[in-house]
């Protein structure tokens, strides 16, 4: 196989070429004519030392001259530097063959060699530089880098903007993960990430990128088209006690689809006196990866002891309010009403009333409370409590004036919102009408 390293192609056979061509030795010949007083030793031995006897070879046969024209001189035989070496012709022969073969296989690997550099290079480089950007909560400067397909609507998600982003968190990997669908015609790469937040929590995922044939100049030949993840926040209304990374978020009224960022995401409470937050960070690592699915942050919360006292206080105050009404429906946050008629033990029917009184004879013992769906804490009676009417009635059936006494349990769930600094709102959730008597 033919491979490059730093100063050339290397040969198949292992030895690296310097880039230069071999060139054939050939002899230098012999001076033309030597000067009479200059008679080379070789040519002719000392006078005092005897010649060795040397057969003559035969004449050579006679050549006929041309009768006119330039004389004919046989060309010289070719000389060799040494016993046993090629001709000069067959070095060149062969050094030529050499070259055309590494020519025409460095010609045919142009093509994959091009393209493992654009398939290859810049990836990983590319989303850290990425990801340092949203690091330093440079917004702009990470969309130049990632060069998305569409720009994001910056106002209407609001979790694009940089008072979301956190900068205590790094990038502990990122490693090349290849083409995540192989079938199609789009050279992509998955770059596999690895964050890791300031209290040790880490999650994986994936950046997702595409190859981009013609970058600006000075740009990488890769952009990520979808730089942000889709994240469901479990209850937004949260968002009325809590922030997101130190920054309140518009409260809405139901699980909702967010854009979000790579980094660190971590839900904290606006008043921690009332409210504390019970979830560990969530760590987005990934961005445009479809197969990486959608994210949840739950925005889970806690009441705080000092929250439950108050909110009991406020229930206790709603009864009292309640039974200060003489109506047959006290109204608002009342679990308990009188119907008109109404039928008693011994099957009497009475209407008509008049001259109610209500009071409470025990306040209801309530559950704990538990974080909903919405944002809400619900808070549940565990043990009823009772209210009582008295007043004054008429028999439907015969006209009769009867004074009654009707007692009303009382089993109410309740919807409490943290409602900083130091309040809460306290919902009666009940079936309307409520429970008659």
């Amino acid at each position: 196989m033919t491979t490059m390293n730093d100063s050339g192609w290397k040969r198949p056979d292992g030895e690296e070429s310097t880039g230069e061509e071999p060139v054939a030795v050939v002899p230098e010949k012999a001076d033309a004519a030597a000067p009479p007083d200059q008679v080379s030793p070789a040519a002719s031995p000392p006078a005092d030392t005897p010649a060795p006897d040397v057969p003559l070879a035969p004449n050579p046969p006679d050549i006929p001259l041309p009768v006119s024209g330039p004389a004919v001189v046989p060309a010289p035989m070719p000389s060799f530097a040494k016993s046993g070496s090629r001709p000069p012709y067959v070095l060149l022969a062969l050094t030529l063959t050499a070259w055309v073969v590494v020519l025409v296989l460095a010609i045919g690997a142009f093509p994959a060699i091009s393209f493992y550099r654009a398939t290859h290079d810049g990836t990983v480089p590319l989303v850290t530089s990425f990801l340092d950007a949203l690091r330093r909560k440079d917004v702009a400067g990470a969309l130049r880098i990632a060069r998305p397909t569409t720009q994001p609507d910056l106002k209407r998600e609001q979790f694009l903007d940089k008072g979301f982003l956190r900068t205590d968190w790094k990038v502990t990997s990122a490693v090349e993960a290849g083409d995540p669908f192989p079938q199609n015609q789009t050279v992509e790469r998955l770059v596999r990430i690895k964050i890791t937040a300031a209290d040790g929590t880490s999650s994986t995922g994936s950046i997702y990128l595409v190859a981009d044939p013609h970058p600006p100049v000075g740009q990488p030949g890769w952009r990520i088209p979808v730089p942000y993840a889709q994240v469901t926040l479990d209850s937004p209304q949260a968002f009325e006690y809590l922030t997101l990374n130190g920054k309140r978020a518009t409260s809405v009224p139901g699980p909702t689809l967010f854009q979000v960022f790579p980094g660190s995401y971590v839900p904290q409470s606006l008043e921690p006196s009332m409210v504390t937050s019970a979830d560990p960070p969530l760590i987005v690592a990934t961005a445009g990866y479809s197969g990486a699915g959608v994210a949840t942050l739950p925005m889970e919360a806690t009441l705080t002891p000092a929250a439950s006292h108050l909110y009991e206080q406020q229930i206790r105050t709603q009864l009292n309010i309640c039974v200060r009404s003489s109506a047959l429906a006290p109204q608002p946050n009342c679990p308990f009403r009188l119907n008109d008629p109404t039928t008693f033990r011994d099957g009497t029917l009475i209407g008509h009333f008049s001259a109610l009184r209500w009071k409470i004879n025990s306040f209801p013992a309530l559950g704990d409370p538990v974080h909903a769906p919405d944002g809400s804490f619900i808070v549940d009676t565990t043990t009823p409590g009772e209210a009582q009417v008295d007043g004054q009635g008429v028999g439907v059936n015969n006209g009769d004036q009867y004074g009654i006494t009707v007692p009303c349990e009382i089993t109410a769930r309740y919807l409490v919102m943290p409602a900083p600094p130091n309040a809460l709102t306290v919902t009666l959730e009940q079936e309307n009408p409520a429970p008659a008597c």
